[in-house]
């Protein structure tokens, strides 16, 4: 656009009842980490409000998936 001018003002602001917005690569970073996880033979699942999603259905499809993998490693 070719604006070169300082800007008068700015400012910031925080949401204190929003859900936190991954940053860029976050995605690859949490598939890198299950298959890190997976290379434990196992025995250590990923679950949490930081992987796939911090809403509340995210946590839950998070925990279940976390603890049926440890299920089907244990029997």
């Amino acid at each position: 656009m070719g604006i070169s001018a300082v800007p008068l003002s700015s400012f910031a602001w925080q949401m204190r009842r929003a859900l936190p917005m991954s940053v860029v690569g976050h995605p690859a970073r949490v598939a890198r980490l299950h298959e890190l996880a997976a290379e434990l033979d196992g025995s250590v699942a990923l679950a949490g409000a930081g992987l796939e999603g911090s809403g509340l259905p995210a946590c839950i499809v998070s925990g279940r998936k976390a603890a049926d993998q440890l299920l089907d490693v244990t029997g």
